[in-house]
């Protein structure tokens, strides 16, 4: 959201006034009329209560000149701009008026509609420089602030608004497993997202809270600092904050398909609390992988808990179990899972998918275990990856897998590119009626048959994007489908971005 220059209008004729409010559409030039004054000491009034960027003001008026009035604002905000209206060009006024550091002047009965657009536009570009610098350095300040619990708030911050601030972290919803892998480095980065959400946090704004900056801080995640002008109860900060939260984890989503969480803190604090109550909160936030993606929660939710218990299981107690015809291998995951998730166990969680995700990643290049459809952003999607992975991973290397199966599986592989590929096809290949198929093919494998053929179909299409410049409907029917609108319907709910954003994603 562009940032709108706040606009007082000071001039002892009413009219006047008036006038300038009409002359040019000051919203599309960037510029909000926020207060209007006839009088300097109706300004200096005004200026206590309505915060603003920019004062327009009349250098004659009765009782306090526009010089005077600029010295004393200046003395409440060095950082206010100025343009000056006056009746004729008065050297003596125009000189003190440049030494305040005055932006500007405009002659009244000169001012035209075009003229006043190119101050305003050239005032706009100066401010924005020096906001834009100001940032960048408050930004950089800030970053390395919150990069460490031992760091000392800097002394040489630039002003800040008066009063205490809020803040809210946003935490991108990826869960990259503890193994050292080139295939998971390339396919799942956590920099890359926070750097592609830092413009949009940066420029995200609401009419309730000033965002003051956004920094990338410790352990991967987002701050963004704010600030609330008013004094509200705190029923409608919770609802404010809420709001604020929702609507900036919404625009991460529809702008990049970049999946944040977001949690806030509704208790007004100085920046030295912040930073303290920033380091502190690190361990339940844990406590979103158990919860799913796009959250929007307060730092002190009950939900945001988390144990630290160990489970022994290595990565050969793993293999024995998927090797043992007496285990049902989808029941043993699936009941550490349980326990695991039942118990917020974070330790448990990490050292599992660890040792899972090793397992897998030994198999890749034998067996084609494909990570084109892991969704790391939560234990729930991880779980179910781990579960589809490890039932293809049996199908294909199980010797004691029905040889009916492994027909099917071999019938599909050969024939997934054609549109009419059914079920009851497959069933007559290999002399067996559908139902009969249906039921001992999910059994084997733990998909059902069309999906284990819309996850074929989907991989190759990745890998057609991936190495070739194919067009996307081309694409679509050298996989099975003849309408290129629902290909890429199916291509993204599987994979969480349209054909083409894949593309352009996985060549950057």
């Amino acid at each position: 959201m562009q940032k709108k220059i706040r606009v007082m209008l000071v001039d002892d004729e009413y009219l006047a006034i008036e006038d300038l409010k009409t002359l040019i559409d000051w919203n599309a030039l960037g510029f909000e009329i926020c207060a209007a004054a006839c009088s300097g000491r109706q300004a200096l009034h005004a200026f206590e209560t309505t915060p603003v960027d920019l004062v327009i003001t009349d250098i004659s008026m009765p009782g306090m000149s526009g010089i005077t009035l600029v010295e004393q604002l200046k003395q409440k905000n060095s950082k206010l701009l100025f343009l000056l209206l006056t009746a004729y060009a008065e050297i003596d006024y125009m000189k003190s008026a440049f030494q305040l550091g005055v932006e500007d002047y405009l002659i009244k009965n000169e001012i035209t509609p075009s003229l006043l657009c190119e101050k305003l536009r050239k005032i706009r570009e100066r401010y924005i420089a020096s906001l834009n610098q100001s940032y960048s350095f408050l930004q950089k300040r800030l970053q390395k602030y919150f990069s460490d619990i031992d760091s000392l708030l800097p002394e040489d911050l630039p002003v800040l608004p008066q009063g205490n601030f809020f803040y809210l972290i946003l935490a991108p919803d990826i869960i990259i497993p503890w193994t050292e892998d080139l295939i998971l480095g390339r396919k799942f980065s956590v920099s890359k997202m926070i750097d592609a959400a830092m413009p949009i946090t940066e420029g995200y704004q609401t009419a309730n809270f000033e965002n003051i900056c956004s920094v990338v801080a410790y352990n991967n995640k987002i701050l963004l600092l704010l600030h609330l002008p008013e004094s509200i109860s705190t029923s409608s900060l919770l609802e404010k904050m809420q709001r604020f939260s929702v609507g900036l984890v919404q625009e991460l989503w529809q702008q990049c398909t970049l999946s944040f969480s977001a949690f806030y803190s509704y208790i007004p604090m100085d920046l030295k609390k912040i930073h303290q109550d920033y380091f502190s909160k690190q361990k339940n936030i844990r406590a979103r992988y158990f919860l799913g993606c796009r959250l929007c929660e307060t730092l002190d939710s009950s939900r945001l808990f988390i144990h630290s218990e160990k489970i022994s299981l290595s990565e050969e107690d793993l293999k024995n179990a998927f090797k043992n015809p007496e285990v049902n291998f989808s029941d043993f995951l699936n009941n550490l899972f349980d326990d695991i998730i039942t118990a917020h166990n974070y330790y448990g969680f990490s050292h599992l998918i660890s040792i899972c995700f090793s397992f897998l990643l030994k198999q890749y290049e034998e067996n084609s275990i494909s990570f084109e459809h892991a969704d790391l952003s939560d234990i729930s999607h991880i779980r179910q990856f781990i579960l589809q992975s490890a039932a293809q991973l049996y199908a294909s290397k199980n010797p004691n897998l029905p040889y009916e199966i492994k027909e099917a599986i071999g019938y599909i592989t050969k024939h997934f590119h054609e549109e009419s590929l059914s079920v009851q096809e497959i069933a007559d290949a290999i002399s067996l009626s559908a139902t009969h198929l249906s039921r001992v093919f999910k059994i084997a494998t733990g998909d059902t048959i069309w999906d284990y053929l819309t996850k074929l179909r989907i991989r190759k299409a990745c890998h057609i994007l991936r190495t070739s410049n194919v067009k996307i409907y081309e694409v679509a029917e050298m996989v099975g489908y003849t309408s290129p609108q629902y290909f890429s319907q199916v291509f993204q709910k599987q994979i969480g971005v349209k054909p083409l954003d894949y593309r352009k994603k996985e060549r950057s």
